[in-house]
């Protein structure tokens, strides 16, 4: 349907420029025409409008589609800012965690032994410095 709707407004676009040059050429020559080449020109334009009307509420309902189908903070953090979640924050239903109950983590990779089967891989650290992780196989 929204193919057929730019279609349309391909034609109605070709019939609205041929009306206005139309109109051009009467003006010039000052043919007693002048009346129904303006007609048509005024039917392509409210036409022209109707179907881009039309693919513009096209356009919104696909986009209400997409926007319903994935959660709003995967689809852009602006926009999540923008529009509220739909889905409320867990913290706001099931309360909050006391900070002081979590620990810190460790570095697990240092207790690993490296084996012959064992890989090693470079990462770059906060602070640009490089930190090998050793990986088992």
């Amino acid at each position: 349907m929204r193919k057929d709707i730019i279609g349309e407004i391909k034609w109605t676009s070709y019939d609205y420029c041929l009306a206005r040059d139309s109109l051009e050429l009467t003006r010039w020559w000052k043919i007693r025409f002048m009346n129904a080449v303006q007609q048509d020109k005024m039917k392509a334009k409210a036409q022209l409008k109707s179907l881009y009307k039309q693919l513009e509420e096209i356009n919104w309902a696909i986009f209400r589609k997409y926007m319903e189908t994935y959660p709003v903070s995967l689809i852009s953090p602006i926009i999540s800012t923008v529009i509220p979640p739909v889905v409320p924050h867990l913290h706001l239903k099931y309360g909050s965690i006391d900070r002081s109950t979590l620990k810190p983590l460790g570095r697990p990779f240092h207790s690993i032994a490296q084996t012959a089967e064992a890989g090693s891989a470079g990462c770059l650290g906060s602070n640009g410095m490089e930190r090998n992780a050793v990986f088992t196989l």
